[in-house]
């Protein structure tokens, strides 16, 4: 602080002037409002506030306005930071709009990785089923069929069933009736992680939602869907079956 005030009689030449002191919050003590000027005369400096002439008594050091290069210009106003309470305000409403926004951000890319589903289920089904008038049976292989697959396909052939896959999701045409709740022949394409599924019965093209008992999301998927309950289902995957709801889609 002295050598603040050094440096502002230099800059004056030791003329008189007026300098206005404003303190730090808190830890200053000069007057009701925590602001003081100090005389410049001579090389001398002398304060004055509301409660007369007085000594200076900062914890920190204080900012001085008004005067010489690089101090902060008369009637800037202060700088200062966030109090605990602010931040504290900032926090829970940030807690908010992540509790509002992020499971309808969840059922957005749910929404968006069924609609990729049931394209694939449903050009599976046009195979198959143009399979079955050329044949009068469904494939047991889908190298059989006239379905092109993307370089990073796996084809797999296991009883009752023929599927494709890759790292995301998976497709089978499948004639086991354990997984089709007695409907006969249909496609099933679901996601490796086994949480939903659509299904295609190929004796009528009607579709599916399939949810995974222990997957809330997956149950939301479907009803947000516009499916309606119709009991459980067993349906195919890589590894065996997976066992969850069953939802009737709307054409």
């Amino acid at each position: 602080m002295k050598k603040q005030m050094s440096s502002i009689l230099e800059r004056n030449g030791n003329k008189k002037d007026v300098v206005k002191l404003v303190c730090f919050p808190g830890p200053c003590r000069t007057g009701e409002n925590g602001v003081s000027r100090f005389f410049v005369s001579d090389g001398k400096i002398s304060v004055r506030n509301k409660i007369g002439r007085g000594r200076i008594k900062c914890g920190k050091t204080p900012n001085f306005k008004g005067v010489g290069p690089g101090l902060r210009p008369s009637g800037a106003p202060l700088r200062s930071g966030f109090t605990l309470i602010e931040l504290l305000v900032v926090v829970l409403i940030i807690g908010i709009l992540a509790a509002v926004a992020l499971p309808q951000y969840y059922l957005a890319v749910d929404k968006a990785k069924f609609a990729n589903l049931r394209t694939l289920a449903v050009s599976y089904a046009n195979a198959a089923q143009a399979y079955y008038q050329a044949n009068g049976i469904y494939p047991k292989d889908l190298e059989e069929t006239a379905l092109d697959f993307p370089a990073a396909t796996t084809l797999v052939s296991l009883t009752d069933m023929t599927c494709a896959h890759n790292e995301k999701n998976y497709c089978c045409i499948n004639t086991d009736t354990r997984a089709n709740g007695g409907v006969g022949a249909s496609v099933t394409c679901g996601q490796q992680d086994m949480s939903f599924a659509v299904r295609i019965p190929l004796s009528d093209n009607k579709q599916g939602c399939l949810a995974n008992f222990n997957n809330s999301r997956a149950q939301q998927l479907c009803k947000a869907l516009g499916g309606q309950r119709d009991g459980n289902a067993l349906w195919p995957t890589l590894t065996g079956y997976s066992n969850g709801n069953y939802y009737k889609l709307s054409d």
